[in-house]
């Protein structure tokens, strides 16, 4: 199905995905009960919890495709505020123990240069 091909194209937890999703569903849904119910199973399996969910397939907004541009980087910058707010002590002791190699590591070059 071309809706379904077309929601490859989108980050899957975005609300364009859904979007594209609900819309497909809503048109099949009278036709092909089988393909609207694989379309919710996809949905449901790798979409993102939206608030108009409740009416999959019969109130759907327009997809946000702009905001599905954006939405692996703000991903990704989720992902790494979680990381670090999780692991902030061993991150942080990390970074301190690089720095702390570096400056010896450029002591003892000078000192061996005699500068």
């Amino acid at each position: 199905m071309e809706a379904s091909r077309a929601a490859d194209l989108l980050p899957a937890r975005s609300q364009a995905f859904a979007a594209v999703l609900c819309a497909a569903t809503g048109y099949v849904m009278n036709q092909d009960r089988a393909a609207a119910a694989a379309l919710y199973a996809r949905y449901l399996r790798a979409g993102a919890h939206v608030p108009w969910a409740t009416h999959f397939g019969v109130d759907c907004p327009a997809p946000d495709f702009a905001a599905a541009a954006r939405f692996p980087r703000e991903q990704a910058m989720r992902d790494a505020r979680r990381f670090v707010s999780r692991y902030r002590w061993p991150v942080g002791g990390g970074i301190l123990a690089v720095l702390v190699v570096g400056v010896l590591t450029v002591r003892r070059a000078r000192g061996r240069a005699g500068i």
